[in-house]
């Protein structure tokens, strides 16, 4: 699995500017299996989607945490 993030411009998961996290934009479905890292938040803020499709795994490492005010859906 990917241990950290992808994106294309629209949609994806990128490292947050100020906090050195990640942040989820635009409207992504994730094309591979990822883990976020044990030291990193992710953030699916308000406008923002991540879809989980069938055959793909978000894992949140222990000591990861997210946060999610936008919609995830699995």
């Amino acid at each position: 699995p990917e241990k950290y993030y992808k994106y294309d411009g629209s949609a994806g998961i990128k490292p947050d500017a100020d906090s050195n996290n990640l942040v989820a934009f635009g409207n992504l479905t994730l094309p591979v299996d990822l883990t976020i890292p044990a030291d990193k938040t992710l953030t699916i803020p308000s406008g923002a989607s991540l879809t989980i499709p069938e055959g793909k795994t978000l894992t949140i490492a222990e000591g990861a945490t997210m946060t999610n005010s936008g919609t995830l859906t699995n």
